[in-house]
């Protein structure tokens, strides 16, 4: 396995012990590859007792403005490919490690943030207003699904 691979591997690897802890969820779980049709790096997040969700998860040393754009493109792709209600792009924040993976970035769209708080849109809401990307941390995430306690 090469350098780059690994150090995505290992982030997953984390995330993963880290969102079962946190949520009480031994179904969480990192997905195998699908090719061109992958669902996400992480499955079997579940909220508010129906809304399942992925997790795109990127650890790259440089992150660019143009490398978020792209993955958040393949977020949503790969959102649709798994038929989940939301999808979180997860991207690996510099110093932190599995203690303080709480800290760590998360990038949604406007429409995966109500998902996850328990929010049901309006029918004739803009797609545009629920397109946006919003970002905020992995324990506010957590929080969120959770139905906003931080016990």
């Amino acid at each position: 396995m090469n350098r780059s691979k690994s150090k995505g591997t290992h982030f997953e690897t984390a995330l993963v012990r880290w969102l079962r802890e946190r949520l009480g969820d031994e179904r969480i779980e990192r997905r195998a590859l699908h090719g061109s049709r992958d669902m996400g790096d992480i499955y079997g997040l579940v909220c508010h007792g129906n809304a399942e969700g992925i997790v795109e998860a990127k650890a790259h040393a440089t992150v660019t403005p143009s490398l978020v754009s792209e993955w958040q493109r393949q977020t949503e792709d790969e959102q649709a490919n798994a038929g989940a209600d939301f999808a979180l792009l997860a991207i690996k924040t510099p110093n932190v490690g599995q203690k303080s993976l709480g800290r760590t970035r998360v990038r949604m769209t406007t429409a995966s943030l109500l998902a996850i708080s328990g929010v049901a849109w309006l029918h004739g809401a803009h797609d545009s207003a629920l397109s946006r990307w919003v970002e905020t941390d992995l324990e506010t995430v957590c929080s969120l699904m959770e139905g906003g306690t931080n016990d």
